[in-house]
């Protein structure tokens, strides 16, 4: 495999990429050593690997080994962007990706028509793009009104988290777009809600929803059950009566969900079969949000062996977090926890899906919550220091 045929075009890539991420940062942390020093965080473990580790431990597993290969047919096929959009392409892009799950391999290759024909641009277009859902998911929790500065604090932890690192960094995996679609419904979604109907947003979301049709389709039925269940929602506040309303609070967000994911799996039970048998849900769930093991992590994914300690380490301060969320921002961020409730219900039903690269697109949400977590722990810790100091000074 050839992670760069071209070192004069990574670096122009690699510089270009950089300037456009610098910009994005800037524009949220409004100062330019402190965007400086993030963008080269942000890029650091990309470069590294692919000026010097990929050829001393190359990283390769089958799915990003079938993606760089149909890339390379794809790009050769596709002698302008309209051929993707032909019914000879559409027909010979299905049959490459085996069904209808071809829209990555058109990614990879405008990928590579901007970066370079090598298997680098994809993983260079994928930590930008990084970038840009990790500005949205900043956009989102201004939207609802949260303190500027733990917005801040929240995109930085999203943006430099361990496994958006990990994930994004060194491999060709779909993951990391898909959680810049879902970050961006998510927005266009609380946007609607929050500021009323708007004829753009609408349009970005239905576009939104088209793309996942041949990214990860499923996906599309979640973000239409997340929008009627977040917009249903807002009648339930406006019953009076205690009990009625939970009530109905407990069938929009609790049946109409789950009946929406039995409709999801019914309609789907052909293509989802491939997936093979589902396994106790319950333990199914328990594996999706915890899988892997510190210290059992297959060698072949050594590169998420201190993103897995990590995740382990953190779950008391995202358990603080959840609670936290669901005292303060549970009604103007609700689509996040609908959307990781579908989700983890539906991974939860497959074994197939249960590895880490699959909590990908739950990140957005799993970073507010450790973000959460950890801003209250460090703000109590604050207080308590400010009032020993106070009593040591009375003294």
């Amino acid at each position: 495999m050839n992670f760069v045929n071209n070192y004069t075009d990574f670096f122009v890539s690699l510089i270009i990429a950089m300037g456009l991420a610098f910009f994005f940062i800037y524009k949220v942390l409004g100062n330019g050593g402190g965007a400086m020093l993030v963008t080269i965080l942000k890029f650091g473990l990309f470069i590294f690997y692919f000026t010097f580790l990929c050829h001393q431990m190359p990283i390769v597993l089958v799915d990003d080994l079938t993606y760089y290969e149909g890339s390379l047919i794809a790009y050769d096929k596709a002698t302008s962007f309209g051929y993707f959009f032909s019914k000879e392409g559409y027909l010979e892009m299905g049959a490459l990706a085996r069904g209808m799950h071809f829209g990555y391999y058109i990614y990879n290759v405008i990928a590579m028509h901007l970066f370079g024909v090598s298997y680098y641009a994809p993983v260079l277009m994928n930590v930008l793009v990084s970038v840009f859902g990790a500005v949205l998911f900043y956009k989102i929790l201004i939207l609802a009104g949260i303190d500027k500065r733990f917005s801040k604090f929240a995109f930085l932890l999203l943006l430099l988290h361990w496994d958006l690192m990990s994930w994004s960094s060194f491999i060709n995996l779909k993951d990391t777009f898909v959680l810049f679609l879902t970050t961006a419904a998510l927005y266009n979604i609380i946007k609607l809600k929050r500021n009323g109907f708007n004829i753009l947003n609408l349009v970005f979301l239905i576009v939104i929803l088209l793309v996942f049709q041949i990214i990860r389709f499923y996906f599309s039925y979640f973000i239409v059950v997340t929008t009627i269940v977040f917009f249903l929602s807002g009648y339930a506040y406006r019953i009076k009566s205690r009990w009625k309303k939970l009530v109905v609070q407990g069938a929009i967000l609790i049946v109409m969900p789950i009946g929406f994911f039995i409709i999801v799996i019914k309609l789907f039970s052909v293509q989802l079969a491939a997936l093979g048998p589902s396994p106790n849900i319950v333990l199914g769930i328990i594996r999706y949000l915890l899988t892997p093991v510190p210290f059992q992590v297959d060698p072949a994914y050594w590169f998420i062996s201190l993103a897995t300690i990590l995740h382990w380490m953190f779950i008391p301060l995202t358990l603080y977090g959840l609670y936290l969320f669901l005292r303060r921002y549970f009604r103007v961020l609700m689509p996040f926890l609908i959307m990781t409730i579908l989700l983890t219900v539906f991974y939860g039903s497959f074994t197939e899906l249960q590895g880490p690269r699959h909590r990908i697109p739950l990140l957005g949400f799993i970073a507010l919550l450790e973000a959460l977590g950890i801003w209250n722990f460090l703000m109590q810790l604050t207080i308590i220091r400010r009032r020993r100091l106070g009593t040591a000074c009375r003294k």
